[in-house]
């Protein structure tokens, strides 16, 4: 009580800050025990929430000091040339158009014979226009040499997983409609037609098919062309081809804007954040690598030998140390049982390679829409609308503090970012897609 009385009677500025800066950091006590120390609010009511309750989060060491990732020269520039004479790069990005238009006709080919079953062909053209189902191809990324160029586009086969799936349920329909002939053999035939199709879809992609394109982007270049094709399994791994898929949805009237928005966003799953982490990081600036994806994959190193300085004489660099770490955890998970065969050494070696490797899982995605996509006749205002889910922010610049790279000296390295224009009968809209990977 005469405690008490004192702190009421002596309620200076000087007084309490005198009492409040006897704090001992190394034992984290106060030192003068006639002052309690000041309740913090957010404190108290962390203690009634239920996510309050989990196990104490283990804390990483912080990666200052790291060496930074530098993304590869295709990725970074859509066009890494060195030439001697401007004129030839004034006229890259003229190419690049030609040869984007090129690639996109090509993949949208189709057969007469086969699109005949399906009405007229002013309707059918209409509706492939508006169609989402075909195959979407990204923006090319072109790495010059003095002989070759080399292009690395993706593509997403939306066609054939639609056509497939058609197949499926056809034939799971059977068993079903045994005692209707009929509606069994009109089935039975448009599967034949979906198989031909089918075929048509995989035939793009072979040799033979793609030569004749290769020649006609040959004579825009004058050099050898040679194309390297990556398949995504999901659509939104590449911001160009996801943009590009909204842009011809929000073209149909039909089409609502905010649900296509929405819809589009449905299949992303964001990985999961731990708030606890987020909160300490946040106040008592403890640093914890937030993404469980990333934190799985790095659990096969051991963090105290990762954090290790390596000695500038010893010949093994990084990857060969972490090549003879993946092979100790592979070699105490069998109990040294037997020896390893050669194909299970490489297949190790694989994995430890796609470990070391960044920008692999998706962690946030932003979209922002904007033009005259009213659905009246007339053109009104223009509209701004925004969908987003997960994050964008660079986890080594956020959360870390590391600095990182910058590419084309604007771009943030971990983002994928499209801008894409279009008309609609009310008048003109634009697209602006991100995609941040970890």
């Amino acid at each position: 009580m005469n405690n008490l009385k004192t702190f009421n009677e002596k309620t200076s500025f000087a007084n309490l800050q005198d009492r409040a800066c006897n704090f001992n950091s190394k034992e984290k006590k106060y030192e003068n025990t006639n002052l309690a120390p000041t309740l913090n609010l957010f404190n108290t009511k962390l203690k009634k929430h239920k996510w309050a309750k989990k196990e104490n989060v283990e804390f990483k060491k912080n990666l200052a000091g790291k060496s930074k990732y530098f993304l590869p020269a295709h990725t970074e520039w859509f066009n890494s040339i060195y030439a001697y004479n401007q004129n030839t790069i004034k006229n890259l990005p003229v190419a690049l158009k030609v040869t984007f238009k090129l690639l996109k006709s090509y993949f949208n080919l189709y057969s007469r014979k086969l699109e005949t079953i399906k009405g007229s062909r002013r309707l059918f053209l209409r509706r492939k226009r508006l169609s989402s189902n075909r195959i979407l191809i990204s923006k090319p990324e072109l790495k010059h040499t003095s002989e070759k160029i080399s292009f690395v586009f993706y593509v997403y086969n939306r066609q054939k997983k639609y056509i497939y799936n058609k197949i499926k349920k056809i034939a799971s329909l059977d068993n079903y409609l045994k005692h209707y002939v009929n509606k069994c053999l009109r089935k039975e035939i448009f599967s034949l037609y979906l198989r031909k199709s089918l075929y048509f879809n995989k035939c793009k992609f072979e040799e033979r098919y793609i030569l004749p394109i290769s020649n006609l982007i040959k004579k825009v270049y004058n050099k050898e062309i040679e194309f390297h094709v990556v398949n995504l399994k999901y659509l939104y791994f590449n911001s160009h081809i996801f943009s590009e898929i909204l842009v011809t949805k929000l073209k149909n009237r039909n089409n609502k804007l905010l649900r296509v928005l929405k819809s589009s966003l449905f299949n992303f799953k964001v990985p999961g954040m731990d708030r606890i982490a987020v909160y300490r990081e946040m106040y008592n600036k403890k640093k914890i690598l937030q993404n469980p994806k990333v934190v799985m994959e790095n659990e096969m190193f051991d963090p105290a030998d990762l954090d290790r300085d390596i000695d500038p004489s010893d010949n093994k660099d990084v990857l060969q140390f972490s090549f003879e770490k993946a092979e100790l955890t592979d070699f105490s998970r069998k109990n040294s049982r037997r020896e390893k065969s050669f194909s299970h050494y490489s297949l190790d070696m694989r994995n430890a390679i796609l470990k070391l490797i960044k920008n692999k899982h998706v962690n946030g995605i932003r979209i922002e829409v904007a033009g005259r996509l009213s659905r009246r006749n007339t053109a009104n205002r223009s509209v701004f609308k925004l969908a987003y889910k997960g994050s964008i922010r660079n986890m080594d610049s956020s959360y870390k503090g590391l600095s990182t790279v910058v590419s084309r000296g604007y771009a943030k390295s971990n983002l994928q970012y499209t801008n894409i224009k279009s008309k609609v009968r009310g008048g003109s809209f634009g697209l602006k897609g991100w995609v941040s990977s970890i």
